[in-house]
């Protein structure tokens, strides 16, 4: 026993979200495209620095009203 009554192979198979999710390459597919489409649709700051580090990067597209209230989506990727 590992971890709350799973071993390895358990713990392994609970946190693995790619054989969870069995239409992910879809879903991946279709965020790439949707993204493409975003950046030849609009005009955006790509690959902003956002901290020292070589992956605090960032994307910015401002709104056509520059009143118009600002939404902030940050994640994070751990690992490489």
């Amino acid at each position: 026993m590992l971890y709350r009554g799973m071993d390895r192979a358990q713990l392994d198979a609970a946190y693995n979200n790619s054989a969870a999710v069995p239409e992910r390459d879809a879903i991946f597919a279709d965020w790439a495209a949707r993204s493409a489409k975003v950046r030849r649709e609009y005009a955006g700051r790509l690959d902003l620095a956002d901290g020292d580090a070589p992956l605090e990067r960032l994307d910015l597209f401002l709104a056509a009203d520059p009143q118009a209230p600002c939404l902030r989506l940050s994640t994070a990727a751990i690992g490489g």
